[in-house]
């Protein structure tokens, strides 16, 4: 597999997490105004349990999203070290998609350990 290919395969992926992550945008505004026709007493179209599922697989698919944007910024690292150019902005890139993964997880985590929260809030608005 020569260069070009690589790059091509490294493009695509990053493609494919935008759009993981434009995917769980859109879940993540879903639930939103699921808690507003909520707390407008109007039906929403998911119940408490649903509302967390999708809340869930979201965190889950932005997670996934930072990992992977993680291992390409140190390969990227990698590849410039091989070919000896300047890894400043390497660096730079890779401690951002550090910090990416580490408020993603903690994200992931808040939602799995306090199941309740979101949940608990949408009811203390009402009252």
């Amino acid at each position: 597999m020569n260069e070009k290919d690589e790059e091509l395969k490294i493009v695509d992926l990053e493609l494919l997490i935008t759009i993981a992550i434009l995917g769980a945008i859109f879940l993540s505004e879903l639930d939103k105004y699921n808690t507003h026709l909520k707390l407008s007493n109007k039906k929403p179209f998911w119940n408490d349990l649903e509302a967390r599922n999708v809340l869930i697989i979201s965190k889950i698919i932005i997670s996934i999203a930072a990992i992977i944007t993680f291992l390409l910024a140190i390969k990227n690292i990698e590849d410039l070290k091989q070919k000896n150019q300047n890894l400043n902005n390497a660096y730079i890139n890779a401690l951002a998609a550090f910090f990416f993964v580490l408020s993603a997880l903690l994200l992931l985590i808040g939602v799995l350990k306090y199941p309740s929260e979101s949940i608990i809030v949408a009811e203390e608005v009402i009252l």
